[in-house]
Formats: C-alpha cells, sequence, structure tokens
C-alpha cells in the first residue's frame, strides 16, 4: 500500500512540474540561454575566421585568375542560408512576437535579397555588364548598402530590444506586422536596386577598372569597418552572449567586419583578399543557421525524451489502478 501511494505522489509530482512549465515562460531559440561549452565554440569558430583572415593580410594583393564559378557558387549558398535563416528567425518571432525578432526577420531578408540582386547585377556572372542594366558602379555600390546595412541593423535591433522587451503582440497584430516588414524590404530592395541601376552613370566612382577608388575605401569602407567593429563591441557587451541567437550574431558581426576589412587590404577584386572576403560572406550568412539548427535539433530531442518520460509515468499509473 505504502508504494502504491508513493508512486501516485511522484505522479502528481509530474503533472504538478507540468502545469508550472505551461504557466513560465516559453523559450525558444532567440530567448534560449547559452551555455559555456556554447559560447567557448562560438568563440573557436570566430577565432578561425579571424586567424584566416589574418594570415592572408600579405598576400591579399596578389592577383589571381577570375574564376567564373566562384562567385556563383559562393552567392548561391549565401542566399539559400540568409533567406532559410529569416524564415527560421520568423518562425521564433510567431511564437514569441517580440518586435526586437522582427528587427532580425529584416535584417537577414534583406542581407538575402541584396545578396540575390548583387550576383545578378555582377559582370560576367550573368551578363557581360549584369543583368537589369547594371552599370560598372552597380554591383559595388550594392555591396556598400549591404555591409552597411548589417551593423545599422543590429543597432536597431539592440534599441528596440531594450526599449521593448516586454511586449509581445497580439497574434493577429504579428501577422500584420510580419507582412508589413516583407513588403518594406522588399521595396527597400528595390529602390536601391533602381537607384543603383537607373542612375548608373551618376553614381559616385567607387571602383575603376576593378581596383578600389579613394571614396571606397577612405569614405565608405573604413567607416564601415569601424561602425560594424563598433556594433560588435556594444553588442557584445549588452548581450554577453548569453543567449545562442546572440552568441552566433557576434560571430557573425565579426565575420561581415572582417569580409569589408579583408576587401579594403586586397584593393580591387579578384585577388586574395577578395576571395578570403568571400569567405567571410559565406561565414556571415550561415553561421547564425548552423548554430539556430544545432539548438533546434538539441530542443527537439529533450522535448522527445521529456514525452517519453510523462508517458512512462502516466502509463505506470495506468497500471496501478488497474
Amino acid at each position: 500500500m505504502s508504494n502504491l501511494v508513493k508512486k501516485e505522489d511522484q505522479f502528481t509530482e509530474v503533472v504538478m512540474s507540468q502545469e508550472q512549465a505551461s504557466s513560465a515562460k516559453i523559450y525558444n531559440l532567440i530567448t534560449m540561454h547559452s551555455n559555456p561549452s556554447q559560447r567557448r565554440f562560438a568563440f573557436i569558430i570566430g577565432a578561425i575566421v579571424a586567424l584566416i583572415s589574418l594570415l592572408s593580410v600579405p598576400f591579399v594583393r596578389i592577383q589571381l585568375v577570375e574564376l567564373q564559378a566562384y562567385q556563383p557558387a559562393i552567392f548561391s549558398t549565401v542566399i539559400c542560408f540568409e533567406l532559410i535563416t529569416a524564415y527560421v528567425i520568423y518562425s521564433q518571432f510567431k511564437i514569441n512576437r517580440s518586435p526586437a525578432v522582427l528587427v532580425l526577420f529584416a535584417l537577414y531578408l534583406f542581407s538575402g535579397g541584396m545578396s540575390l540582386v548583387y550576383i545578378l547585377t555582377f559582370p560576367r556572372v550573368f551578363a557581360e555588364n549584369g543583368l537589369f542594366h547594371a552599370g560598372t558602379q552597380t554591383s559595388a555600390w550594392l555591396y556598400v548598402f549591404l555591409h552597411a546595412g548589417f551593423p545599422l541593423a543590429i543597432a536597431l535591433y539592440m534599441m528596440i530590444e531594450s526599449k521593448y522587451a516586454n511586449v509581445n503582440y497580439s497574434a493577429g497584430k504579428a501577422k500584420r506586422l510580419g507582412l508589413y516588414t516583407l513588403l518594406g524590404v522588399v521595396i527597400l530592395i528595390t529602390g536601391l536596386t533602381y537607384i543603383t541601376t537607373h542612375f548608373k552613370n551618376e553614381l559616385p566612382i567607387v571602383l575603376s577598372q576593378g581596383k578600389l577608388t579613394p571614396l571606397f575605401l577612405y569614405g565608405l569602407g573604413l567607416p564601415i569597418v569601424f561602425i560594424t567593429l563598433l556594433t560588435l563591441i556594444v553588442y557584445y557587451k549588452r548581450s554577453k552572449a548569453s543567449t545562442v541567437t546572440s552568441t552566433w550574431l557576434c560571430v557573425a558581426i565579426l565575420a561581415s567586419m572582417l569580409d569589408v576589412a579583408i576587401i579594403l587590404c586586397g584593393g580591387g577584386r579578384f585577388s586574395v583578399g577578395w576571395y578570403v572576403a568571400r569567405w567571410n560572406s559565406f561565414v556571415c550568412a550561415n553561421i547564425v543557421l548552423a548554430g539556430m539548427i544545432y539548438e533546434f535539433t538539441k530542443m527537439y530531442l529533450s522535448m522527445t525524451e521529456l514525452f517519453q518520460q510523462v508517458k512512462d509515468s502516466k502509463d505506470k499509473y495506468k497500471v496501478l489502478h488497474v
């Protein structure tokens, strides 16, 4: 009889813990806390990316042959990774409906869309001068807008996260805002594409015969590197890489900064630095998605184990009352 009472008490504890969990805050990939091993692994990946960039510095200005397949191969994966990341982040937005998460969704949607337009307008990939009647300055300016937008979006994300940390939209409002964000990003990408193609002859020259001009080097590139570095420092200090998303976002910001920095060191297209920078673009695009998929898999396995434990406890309870 005492064993039966004991079993019943154990099952009651399981049920009560389930009820308490249902009233607690729902965690997702955005709010899931990172542990020391996760932060250590992210630090190692960031260090490898930085080391590869630093080791290439003595050779960045060496000119290599133009590999026709390199750009499409890299950017096809970059675009896919960034759009999938945008979709995953939006799925998390539907769970917690936080305004800050919507900014992250817009960031990766913008990055994926701009990367697509960049490769379509790049010379000798799909057309001699690029599609959409692109000019010699079109893809270079799109590159500037893409890499300037990344740290600015992270800064906006930090501001909204700080100011509206406790705001959660209703399901209906979240759906409408998600649609408005999608339309807004598409309009922004379309507008920037129109400016860089329709006004291609009026654009300031940032690339001349494959070499970066002083305007790009000192007027655009260096400020972007400085802003991205400042964003990385501030974001790390604020977040402490305390969540899975913030941990991998730090690595993505670092890769984006190194992308521009190595381009500046290389001085133009098809140099060693230019090819290394494409590698950093690849890392920047997939690192957050890779971290999220890994953690999502772990979360799913934990939920499966918990469900099995509850099911086993329920089956034992039924057996005891037969």
